[in-house]
Parts: structure tokens; C-alpha cells; sequence
């Protein structure tokens, strides 16, 4: 799939107007102050925001952590919605460095799933997402491996097709 039209598979997939509140996004730790904890800083930054809000300026210039880490630390349902625009960003926005892309296909790959609780997190976000998002996802993948494979080079982008086939399988 070529750049322009996956943009469009993205947008249309995942750039509906939703909004969450601080505790619907993230795992916040409410006895510590949000510069503390990644989670409550994360909730604290997408807190009502929609996808077409977030941009890779603006979160490297305005998030005060490891804006790389974000969707990790969001509960599965706000990490599916605003994957949209992690995908947005990894395929559309001119970025410097590789940061946004190797995070997020570390996460697509299963990369981090180091634990049972970060896997069981992952088959949750899984849930959220539709057959169409589903296979745009499987078409980010595809079109990272094209693009950007001498770059991110312990990607493993055929486990991470894989993991979307077996999910549209199930659904």
C-alpha cells in the first residue's frame, strides 16, 4: 500500500471525535502527583483530546515524559483509540529519528510483552478494535516493513502481521 492511501485507510479507520476523561486513559496513580508517575502524565496530556489533536510536534514540545512510552501506560481502550494517531504520525508526519516508529512497532510486534499482565493488556486493546482498524493495522505493518526495515532492524514484522491475522480470525 502506498503512503497517500494508507493515510487514508488510517483516517478513516480511526479518526472519529472521542474524548476520554483523566481516569478513562490511563493507569493513574492518584497518590502521586502527575509528575511522578508516566501514567498520570499521560492522563493528564491526552485527557479530552481526540486523535486529530495529538501531533508529533506538539506531544515532543508539550508532553513532559518519554512521549515514546504513552500508549504503554494507557488503559487497552484509550491505547486502541488514540493508535490512530500513533499511526498517523508513523507514516505521515516528517520525523527525526525513528523514536514514534521503533515504539510503536515494538508494541505491534509484541516486542514488550515481557509479562503476562503487558500481554494480557495487549489481547485487551486488541478487543477494541474493529476488522477494518484491524486491517489497517496489518497494512501499517506491511508498509513500515517496506519502508523502514534497514532502520528498525529487530522488528519482527511477519510475528506482527501474524498477530493481526489470528485477531481478525477471531473476530
Amino acid at each position: 500500500m502506498k503512503r497517500n492511501s494508507l493515510i487514508q485507510e488510517i483516517n478513516k479507520a480511526f479518526f472519529v471525535d472521542r474524548r476520554f476523561n483523566y481516569s478513562e486513559i490511563a493507569f493513574v496513580k492518584t497518590s502521586l502527583p502527575d509528575d511522578a508517575y508516566e501514567g498520570n502524565q499521560v492522563a493528564r496530556y491526552f485527557e479530552n483530546k481526540s486523535n486529530s489533536e495529538i501531533e508529533f510536534s506538539s506531544l515532543v514540545l508539550e508532553y513532559p515524559g518519554d512521549f515514546t512510552a504513552c500508549i504503554s501506560f494507557m488503559k487497552p481502550e484509550a491505547a486502541a483509540y488514540f493508535m490512530g494517531a500513533y499511526l498517523y504520525m508513523g507514516v505521515a508526519e516528517e520525523i527525526d529519528g525513528q523514536d514514534i516508529r521503533f515504539q510503536i512497532m515494538n508494541l505491534l510486534d509484541g516486542s514488550i510483552l515481557v509479562n503476562d499482565e503487558l500481554k494480557c493488556w495487549f489481547e485487551e486493546m486488541l478487543t477494541f478494535f474493529s476488522k477494518y482498524q484491524l486491517n489497517v493495522l496489518k497494512y501499517f505493518v506491511c508498509y513500515m516493513e517496506q519502508e523502514y526495515e534497514g532502520d528498525l532492524l529487530i522488528i519482527n514484522f511477519e510475528h506482527a502481521k501474524h498477530i493481526f491475522e489470528n485477531a481478525l480470525d477471531n473476530l
